[in-house]
C-alpha cells in the first residue's frame, strides 16, 4: 500500500492536528490563493465553530448591485444561526472584525466572480474565485469546500511560467481562467545576466516582430548558456517556494530554445515535457490560458476517466458505495480512494464521528446541520484521497455521493 494510502494512527492524527492549529492561528485575517494546497490545508484544520459565507461577485465595471449590501445580508444571516449555537458575545466577537473589513475600499479592490470567507474564535480569511459560487451562510465545524473545489480539484488545477526578456510570470490557473502570482525574488533575465558580465547585457535583445532575433543574446556558446540555466535554477528555486509540495502540471512558455533550458534547471515535479513556444509578451492572456488548456485538459480527462473506471468496476462490491452514511464512515477512516460529490447539491444534517452518530435532516436552517456532503469532503481531503466535485449529471449513476474504499 502506498505510503499516502495509510490510515493515520492516533499519534499522527494528533501531530498533524497540532500542527494545523499551530497555522489556523497564523492566517488570522489573511487573504489567500485560491490553489488545491490552500483548500487541502483549510481541510486539515482541526474541527472548531465555523461561519462560511460564499456569495457571488463583479468584477470592476460591470453593472451591479454593491456586492457589499449582499455580503451584509449574508452576514446577519450568518450571525442569527451562530447566536443559537453559542452566544451574542461571542457571535459579535467572531463577525464584527469581518463586517469592518467589509467597509474598506481595498476589501473589494480586486474582485473576482465569487467571493468566500470563513470565520472562526481567532480571526477570518477570504478567497477571491475565478468561478460564480453559491450564495450561501452556513455554521458548523469546518469550512464550507464544496463550492470552491470544481476550481481547483484535480481536473482543473494548473500553472503556468511565463519567461520574457523582462522577467516572468507565474499564474495559477483553471479551466475558469488565470490568475497571476507574485514570485518574490526573481529578476529578469537581462538583469540577471547583468550583474555576471556586463558585457553580454549590453547585447540582450528580445524577439524582434518578424522572428529574426530569435534570442536575447548570444546563446549558441556554452558560457551564455551557462548563464541562463543558473538563472533558471533561481526562478526554479522562486517557483517551488510559491508552490511548496503542490504536483500540478507546470507548463512553461517562451522562446524554443529557453524551454529545453529550463526544463535542464527545473526541480518542481509538475513540469511537462510540453510548452508554449514564441514571446509571451505577444500572447494575450485569454490566449495564453486557451493554449496552456488545450495542453493540460487531456491529462486530467486521463485521471478522471481512470477513477471512473475503477468505480465501475467496484460498484457493486465491498469496496465501493454511494450511501452517505456508509461513505462517511469510510472518508473519517481514511478509507476513501477516490471521492465523487454532486456539486448543487447538499445533504444537510449532522455526523458525531466520536459517537459515531449520523442523522440526516434537509432543514437547512437547523442551527447544528451541516452539509454532509462537504464532510465527506474534508474528510477526504485529509486523508489525500482523489477528489472530483462534478455536476450531478455528470456523478456516476447520477448519484449525489460515489466513493471507492482503499481497503
Amino acid at each position: 500500500m502506498h505510503p499516502e494510502s495509510m490510515p493515520l494512527s492516533a499519534h499522527q492524527r494528533h501531530e498533524r492536528e497540532r500542527k494545523n492549529r499551530i497555522e489556523d492561528d497564523a492566517v488570522a485575517n489573511a487573504p489567500h490563493r485560491l490553489d488545491f494546497a490552500t483548500i487541502q490545508s483549510f481541510a486539515a484544520r482541526p474541527p472548531a465553530l465555523t461561519v462560511s459565507i460564499l456569495l457571488p461577485t463583479h468584477r470592476p465595471g460591470s453593472e451591479r448591485t454593491p456586492d457589499h449590501i449582499r455580503a451584509k445580508k449574508l452576514l446577519h444571516a450568518a450571525e442569527l444561526r451562530l447566536m443559537a449555537l453559542s452566544d451574542a458575545k461571542r457571535a459579535q466577537a467572531m463577525l464584527a472584525p469581518v463586517a469592518a473589513a467589509m467597509l474598506e475600499h481595498a476589501f473589494w479592490h480586486h474582485p473576482q466572480d465569487g467571493l468566500a470567507i470563513f470565520c472562526r474564535d481567532n480571526g477570518f480569511t477570504q478567497i477571491w474565485t475565478p468561478m460564480t459560487l453559491p450564495e450561501q451562510a452556513t455554521v458548523s465545524d469546518c469550512c464550507n469546500l464544496k463550492p470552491l473545489m470544481p476550481a481547483c480539484q484535480g481536473d482543473g488545477q494548473f500553472y503556468v511560467l511565463t519567461i520574457t526578456r523582462h522577467g516572468v510570470q507565474l499564474y495559477s490557473g483553471s479551466h475558469f481562467g488565470l490568475e497571476a502570482i507574485e514570485l518574490p525574488g526573481a529578476t529578469s533575465i537581462a538583469e540577471a545576466i547583468s550583474q555576471t558580465d556586463g558585457e553580454h547585457h549590453s547585447n540582450m535583445r528580445s524577439e524582434s516582430s518578424n522572428g529574426a532575433a530569435r534570442h536575447f543574446g548570444t546563446v549558441v556558446d556554452d558560457k551564455s548558456k551557462e548563464r541562463i540555466v543558473s538563472y533558471f535554477r533561481l526562478i526554479d528555486t522562486c517557483v517551488r517556494a510559491q508552490l511548496h509540495t503542490e504536483r500540478a502540471p507546470l507548463v512553461v512558455a517562451g522562446l524554443d530554445y529557453l524551454l529545453p533550458l529550463y526544463a535542464e534547471a527545473n526541480q518542481h515535479p509538475g513540469l511537462l515535457d510540453t510548452g508554449i513556444t514564441g514571446n509571451p509578451e505577444q500572447l494575450p492572456e485569454k490566449e495564453l490560458h486557451e493554449r496552456t488548456w488545450a495542453i493540460v485538459a487531456p491529462l486530467f480527462e486521463k485521471a478522471s476517466a481512470q477513477a471512473r473506471e475503477r468505480y465501475a468496476q467496484q460498484r457493486d462490491g465491498a469496496r465501493s458505495s454511494w450511501d452517505l452514511a456508509t461513505v462517511l464512515r469510510a472518508a473519517h477512516h481514511g478509507r476513501i480512494e477516490t471521492l465523487f460529490l454532486a456539486a448543487e447539491v447538499n445533504r444537510w444534517g449532522v455526523y458525531d464521528a466520536v459517537s459515531d452518530t449520523f442523522r440526516e435532516d434537509p432543514t437547512e436552517g437547523a442551527a447544528d446541520n451541516g452539509d454532509l456532503l462537504n464532510k465527506a469532503l474534508i474528510y477526504a481531503l485529509s486523508t489525500h484521497a482523489h477528489v472530483e466535485v462534478v455536476a450531478k449529471a455528470q456523478m456516476p449513476d447520477q448519484r449525489d455521493i460515489a466513493a471507492n474504499f482503499r481497503f
